[in-house]
């Protein structure tokens, strides 16, 4: 066996055909090098998933250690709003015990939210400069643009990845044939490329 993108007989890796993130299912073959396996990941596979991130937490996939899917949103809690937060579920909310957010009032003094114990472990804080907040009065926004997630050259480079591998797996393709798949290969390994061949 080669490698179906460059015919490398050595270091061959398993290729996640469709990536797990996307399905929850694995798909997979040892029929690509170390070195472009990790090039389409890192080039096109990790930016789609981590858009795709809160459509993969609404629909209940998990991460490969089978925690809920973190996504990044703005989480308000009573009157204090905390942008760009990693959430996964409401227990990644309020059931940590020793989470603390952090934000800064319009005057610019940090705000700092948590548990009390928690607060109470940070230098020169006091039951006095503790508030109590209305937990039951909290609200997350996710921002998704729908033009990135679809046409973005990642998404575009990762359905071609996936259309190549999973026609080389039906098919039983073991190498890279230069003559039938020179167009595809080129696309994929070319991040500036902009027209797919994929139809």
């Amino acid at each position: 066996m080669k490698c179906i993108y460059c015919n490398a007989t050595s270091d061959l890796t398993v290729s996640d055909i469709i990536p797990f993130a996307i399905t929850g299912a694995k798909l997979r073959k040892s029929f690509v090098c170390h070195t472009h396996n990790a090039f389409t990941n890192d080039n096109y596979e990790k930016a789609m998933i981590a858009r795709l991130a809160i459509f993969r937490n609404l629909i209940g996939l998990t991460e490969r250690d089978g925690d809920p899917v973190r996504f990044v949103a703005d989480l308000t809690i009573d009157k204090y709003t905390f942008e760009k937060t990693n959430i996964s579920d409401k227990a990644s909310i309020m059931g940590n015990t020793k989470r603390l957010f952090s934000t800064r009032a319009k005057d610019g003094h940090k705000i700092v939210v948590g548990d009390k114990s928690a607060l109470l472990k940070i230098t020169g804080a006091s039951e006095d400069k503790i508030e109590d907040l209305n937990l039951s009065d909290v609200s997350i926004v996710a921002r998704s643009d729908i033009r990135e997630l679809f046409i973005s050259s990642e998404t575009l480079h990762t359905v071609a990845k996936i259309a190549y591998e999973w026609h080389c797996y039906i098919n039983d393709v073991e190498e890279f044939e230069a003559d039938k798949y020179h167009a595809i290969v080129s696309y994929i390994l070319n991040p500036d490329t902009k027209d797919s061949p994929i139809e």
